[in-house]
C-alpha cells in the first residue's frame, strides 16, 4: 500500500472515502447467509483462475464484473 500511497502524493491525488457498509438485520429464520469476497482482480483470466480454485474446494463461487 505504501507504493500506492506514494504515487497517489507525487500525482497529487486524493484518496476516495467509502462509507462503511450499514449491516443489514439478520434474517428472522435463522438460516442466515454470509457473504465472503474472496479477491480483486484486475484480469478476468485471474479471477476465473481464483473461481476454479475455490470451486475445487466445494464452495459456491462466481465472478461479479465491477466498473
Amino acid at each position: 500500500m505504501a507504493h500506492a500511497d506514494a504515487i497517489a502524493r507525487t500525482e497529487g491525488l486524493k484518496k476516495k472515502t467509502v462509507p462503511a457498509p450499514t449491516p443489514s438485520p439478520s434474517p428472522s429464520t435463522g438460516k442466515a447467509k454470509y457473504r465472503v469476497v474472496a479477491g480483486s482482480y484486475e484480469h478476468r483470466g485471474n479471477a476465473e483462475d481464483q473461481v476454479k480454485r475455490l470451486k475445487g474446494k466445494g464452495f459456491e463461487a462466481f465472478i461479479l464484473p465491477i466498473e
